[in-house]
């Protein structure tokens, strides 16, 4: 089985083939995820893999909150290399921090690979916002269950933004996720060879 991209309109598009089965019927396979990369057939124009930047990750501080306004004042703890990509489910962040009513701030910057309207999206329970360049891309920081969340923020690449992602927990399950995506840039988490330390 094979895979190649073919330009479309415009787009790059995935096609595969297939075999067929004793009983006649096709098989398909496992498609690979679009996020991977594959090699253009000789002849054919595809996009030109860009390569990691060796980001070391953002800065995760970990706060207490008994509401749905954390202060954002004093740490319990805090930690480096993250980016924004976890399950807690019921359980604690870290060893000083309670399972519920929490908070955490990723403090950092972020470097795309590709210049672009991008389209940034988040997954959390409970609530989530983010800001880029100071600028508020998603603001759903408010108690709820498991939801995805949109916003939109035009980027050039290889130039760092500030960015800041805050978390609220408030009880029950614990997760949050960072996703972008645009033309030229795969749906994925927000990978961490992207993503930086605060600039001062």
């Amino acid at each position: 089985m094979s895979f190649i991209y073919n330009a479309w309109s415009g787009r790059l598009a995935r096609a595969q083939r297939f075999s067929w089965n004793p009983d006649g019927t096709p098989n398909f396979g496992f498609p690979i995820p679009a996020a991977i990369r594959l090699n253009v057939p000789s002849g054919e124009v595809g996009s030109t893999p860009q390569k990691a930047f060796g980001g070391t990750g953002l800065r995760a501080q970990y706060f207490s909150s008994q509401g749905t306004t954390p202060s954002f004042t004093t740490p319990l703890a805090t930690e480096n290399g993250q980016n924004v990509d976890v399950n807690w489910n019921m359980s604690s962040p870290h060893k000083v921090v309670p399972a519920d009513h929490f908070a955490v701030r990723w403090i950092g910057q972020i470097q795309p690979r590709y210049s672009g309207l991008y389209t940034f999206q988040t997954f959390a329970d409970d609530g989530i916002r983010v800001s880029i360049d100071s600028k508020n891309v998603i603001d759903a920081f408010a108690p709820g269950t498991a939801r995805a969340t949109r916003g939109f923020i035009y980027l050039e690449a290889k130039r760092k933004y500030p960015l800041q992602v805050d978390y609220l927990e408030i009880e029950v399950a614990a997760r949050a996720s960072l996703y972008w995506q645009s033309e030229n840039q795969a749906f994925e988490v927000v990978p961490r060879d992207c993503l930086f330390p605060p600039a001062n």
